[in-house]
């Protein structure tokens, strides 16, 4: 007896085939939500860089006015959980050391905690008379 002879894949070669395509493709999907999760990062840490450089200006621009009263110290919030600490140490009558951290409020406490620092920039200030 002669059976016929069809031409096409067996199911064990089609489930080979499947699970290597499954395989493929869950890769690729962990893969793009890492990057994802990489992208936030990096925009909450250019987003704090800029709010902190910013907020370093503004304290210069009030010394220069003569307006220290109205830099507040400690601790903030600003904007979207981004909290600001402020630090104003004069260090002589004309010089004045400046402190800005900025970090990003992940639990939601409004305590800047040290694993939610993101930022922190140093400068002195010279008052001219």
């Amino acid at each position: 007896m002669n059976f016929p002879r069809f031409k096409g894949f067996t199911l064990i070669e089609v489930l080979a085939a499947s699970a290597i395509l499954a395989s493929v493709l869950a890769s690729f999907v962990v893969y793009s939500a890492e990057n994802l999760s990489l992208s936030r990062n990096v925009e909450i840490l250019v987003r704090a860089t800029v709010l902190a450089e910013r907020e370093m200006e503004r304290i210069k621009q009030a010394l220069e006015a003569s307006q220290q009263g109205r830099i507040a110290g400690g601790l903030s919030e600003l904007e979207d959980h981004f909290l600001i600490r402020r630090t104003l140490t004069s260090i002589h009558t004309d010089l004045t050391r400046i402190e800005v951290t900025l970090g990003y409020d992940t639990d939601r406490n409004r305590v800047l905690d040290l694993s939610e620092e993101l930022v922190s920039l140093k400068t002195q200030h010279a008052t001219r008379n």
